[in-house]
């Protein structure tokens, strides 16, 4: 995921439809909703960008851990130092970071449609690697109980878990499937995902899928479920 994130970063700053203008791109910024270090979305995102800057000689800002609020005096605050890219890394910047293209002028990259000639749109769709994580999963489980966990229930969070479930299901229909939602936008919330994590574990699953950035992938995360007996 981390070296399609980085490929998608320097295709957005050398291609459509940011192409027509790319020789005047020299400042490319973007703005995350958590800290660059939980292992997941938001350090892919701004490594991604670093990677893209550096191998296109622009300059990158950063701009992290500005929450699901309201971005716009963020962005505009970009736009005024000179960023003539922004990509709003979160699915929830989309149409502030619209608005903002279109009254100052400046291209924007987004997770909704895109409109031509400011606003471009990149989406990472997960379900075809889940997918075969939940075939692995299905292959590796001995108590047939398998966990997902979840920070949200955002389409793509949604459709990364359809494609894992299917993943198990290709394998075996006997297979139990627990899943669990740490809340609402808990994307952050690592004491959250322990417990509820603890809790999947607890009803016997073996194998855990998580949509989590702060623990599943994690020393952390690795710790706990070491501790517990579990993969």
């Amino acid at each position: 995921m981390l070296s399609l994130l980085r490929s998608t970063a320097a295709a957005l700053a050398l291609c459509s439809p940011i192409a027509a203008t790319a020789a005047e791109v020299t400042t490319i910024a973007i703005v995350t909703p958590e800290q660059g270090t939980d292992f997941g979305w938001n350090q892919q995102g701004i490594e991604g960008l670093e990677a893209a800057a550096t191998a296109t000689g622009t300059e990158a800002i950063i701009a992290q851990g500005l929450g699901y609020g309201n971005v716009r005096p963020t962005l505009r605050e970009l736009a005024e130092d000179g960023a003539q890219l922004i990509i709003a890394h979160a699915s929830g910047y989309s149409t502030e970071a619209i608005e903002v293209a279109k009254e100052m002028g400046v291209h924007m990259v987004t997770g909704n449609p895109s409109e031509p000639p400011l606003v471009a749109q990149y989406e990472l769709m997960g379900e075809k690697a889940s997918y075969l994580a939940g075939v692995l999963a299905a292959k590796t489980t001995k108590t047939n109980v398998i966990g997902i966990v979840v920070s949200s229930e955002s389409p793509n969070w949604n459709a990364q878990s359809a494609g894992f479930a299917q993943g198990v299901r290709s394998v075996s229909g006997d297979i139990e499937l627990r899943y669990a939602i740490i809340g609402p936008a808990a994307y952050a919330d690592v004491a959250g995902a322990k417990r509820v994590t603890e809790s999947v574990i607890a009803s016997n699953a073996d194998v855990m899928h998580h949509y989590r950035d702060l623990l599943g992938g994690t020393p952390r995360g690795k710790s706990m479920a070491r501790s517990l007996g579990r993969k």
